[in-house]
């Protein structure tokens, strides 16, 4: 099968986005879509690479990637593949030779990366230092709370602790 050249219309983060048609018909060809996954997997810093229809509609899964990856996935918005960069790598697709602009991520599946500090100051916050669990996903409700807005859905929680009792 011929394919367009470039065959990939952009890499974002750890998304490939192929151009348009070529994922459809990667997937009627399992020896393509077998090369192109193990060429993904061989590059250096490459742990896994996931299809988007593996991911979508977060399938039980015993394998950690899987499932951190399944709830990251987002169908309207997600890659056709989703990388899983190996520990401590940070996937990086500026060109050879030139500088990287930015030297940090928490889009890993690993615990050194899924844990980074939130910091929240000014009214209606209480001074102190806070160690429960917390998601990013706590953040809105959080400020949500603080502006005296409630949300009509949400995935995360208010956190509390960090709130004066007046702004819940």
């Amino acid at each position: 099968m011929n394919y367009p050249h470039p065959a990939v219309a952009r890499v974002s983060s750890a998304d490939v986005y192929f151009a348009p048609g070529v994922y459809a018909r990667l997937k009627e060809d399992p020896a393509a879509m077998r090369a192109v996954l193990e060429a993904v997997r061989s590059v250096p810093g490459v742990r896994e690479v996931f299809r988007a229809e593996e991911l979508a509609g977060r399938p039980a899964t015993k394998d950690p990637f899987r499932s951190a990856e399944s709830l990251s996935y987002f169908g309207s918005r997600s890659g056709d593949l989703l990388i899983v960069p190996k520990p401590y790598w940070l996937l990086d697709w500026t060109p050879a030779g030139k500088e990287r602009s930015y030297g940090t991520g928490h889009g890993t599946p690993y615990n050194y990366d899924q844990h980074v500090p939130v910091l929240f100051m000014g009214f209606g916050i209480k001074p102190g230092e806070y160690f429960g669990a917390a998601t990013p996903a706590d953040i809105a409700p959080t400020l949500a709370a603080l502006c005296g807005i409630t949300l009509s859905t949400r995935d995360g929680q208010v956190l509390a602790q960090a709130v004066s009792a007046a702004r819940r």
